[in-house]
């Protein structure tokens, strides 16, 4: 019957070009040394004496901090992203086809292993020998049913 049948030849190329990612162009680091900064300015700020305390001024300073924390974090956020869903694709893709070959070659490792088996004569290595007892007296018997047992030998 497989000889009835035409196997599936592959028709493309399986040699996956790795791109070489270049590095992402931002400018992070000078919003770095501004955060630093600013940073080292509050730092000192508050832990001089001279300090007081304009609440107002404290919250506007917060606000202006979240808002530049805020779009950095999305920023990065969207950057991650744009890159995960390419490679988690192409992931996705070869374990499906990882899974689908292993379920194949399953199928034929069992026609392979049958083979073997209609291959081995079960009783190869097996020697038997014949004893002839003869018992005299339900002593023997005995004896003879307990050294059975102990062997794993099935009688009836």
């Amino acid at each position: 019957m497989i000889n009835e049948l035409v196997r599936p030849q592959i028709k493309v190329n399986m040699d996956i070009e790795i791109p070489k990612l270049e590095p992402i162009k931002h400018e992070l680091d000078k919003v770095e040394v501004f955060a630093n900064q600013l940073s080292d300015f509050y730092t000192d700020l508050l832990d001089s004496e001279e300090f007081t305390s304009d609440i107002k001024t404290v919250k506007e300073e917060r606000t202006k901090i979240r808002k530049v924390m805020t779009l950095v974090a999305d920023n990065r956020k969207a950057m991650v992203k744009a890159y995960k869903e390419p490679i988690k694709d192409f992931e996705d893709t070869s374990k499906r086809i990882e899974k689908i070959l292993k379920e194949t070659d399953d199928k034929l490792k069992e026609l392979v292993d049958a083979d073997k088996l209609a291959n081995v004569d079960p009783f190869e290595g097996l020697t038997t020998e014949i004893y002839t007892i003869a018992i005299k007296n339900k002593e023997d018997y005995d004896k003879v049913c307990e050294f059975m047992k102990k062997e794993g030998i099935v009688y009836e």
